[in-house]
């Protein structure tokens, strides 16, 4: 089984407001995150956020997290999420929050068919998010390296799976960024 761990921690928008609590109509981003991942059959969800302080999450029936960065926030969420069957994690930003459905399972399709512990998709050349990190590299990563380092550490461990799915590119790096977005 592959679960999910969403970063929501220190993503701010341009006023200071979190992005764990912007807005594409009157629905979370957080709450397109987790219907893509459900759509794509990722059930078990980890939310990481800095506080639950002003966050609404009653839609959401997973597990949340607080973490004062977002390194502890990944160790954090890694280590809450359930053992039971579990392969390997969808590390997902919330700065990249566009996942489609086509996008998630191009990666979980790479993630089964590949055997490999680091699943990137690459539109254009380029590599994206949501990256996947097999259940056998959590160890690294919960002992303080970053994902970029375990990038770095295990290049024999990655497989690029092409997508065309723009999504796996785009940023967010404030509410602005969302303004006449809908979904």
């Amino acid at each position: 089984m592959i679960s999910a761990v969403i970063l929501a921690c220190r993503a701010q928008g341009a006023r200071g407001t979190p992005l764990a609590v912007a807005k594409i109509g009157d629905r979370p981003l957080l709450q397109f995150m987790v219907d893509a991942l459900h759509r794509a059959q990722v059930f078990r969800i980890v939310i990481m956020l800095d506080s639950t302080e002003g966050t609404n999450l009653d839609w959401f029936d997973g597990t949340v997290g607080t973490a004062s960065s977002e390194s502890a926030a990944l160790v954090d969420g890694l280590n809450l999420l359930i053992p039971d069957d579990l392969h390997g994690a969808l590390i997902c930003p919330i700065t990249a929050p566009f996942l489609s459905q086509t996008l998630l399972v191009n990666v979980l399709q790479g993630f089964w068919t590949s055997k490999k512990n680091i699943i990137i998709p690459t539109l254009e050349g380029k590599r994206g998010q949501p990256v996947i990190v097999g259940e056998s590299l959590f160890g690294p990563l919960k002992n303080g390296s970053s994902l970029d380092e375990l990038l770095k550490d295990f290049p024999h461990e990655i497989i690029e799976v092409v997508t065309t799915e723009k999504g796996a590119l785009i940023r967010v790096l404030s509410d602005a960024d969302l303004a006449g977005v809908s979904l």
